[in-house]
């Protein structure tokens, strides 16, 4: 799918309903291209993966837990 600019306006207006207002709790990288942000929106708890991997760039709120932490 090419990451232009529809798809990107259809995704700030995904991720703008879930994390309006929102602050960042923590923040993990489980992979060398990835970050998980944990975040506080409202009395929700939301965790946000932004991926800038070559082969499989992402941003998405995933309803898995993520890896364990790698450490360098």
């Amino acid at each position: 799918m090419p990451f232009d600019a529809i798809f990107m306006n259809a995704l700030a207006g995904e991720l703008r309903d879930k994390l309006i207002g929102g602050k960042v709790d923590k923040l993990y990288q489980p992979a060398r291209d990835e970050a998980v942000l944990h975040m506080r929106a409202g009395r929700d708890n939301v965790r946000l993966l932004l991926s800038a991997s070559p082969a499989h760039p992402r941003a998405r709120i995933p309803i898995w837990r993520c890896r364990r932490i790698a450490r360098w």
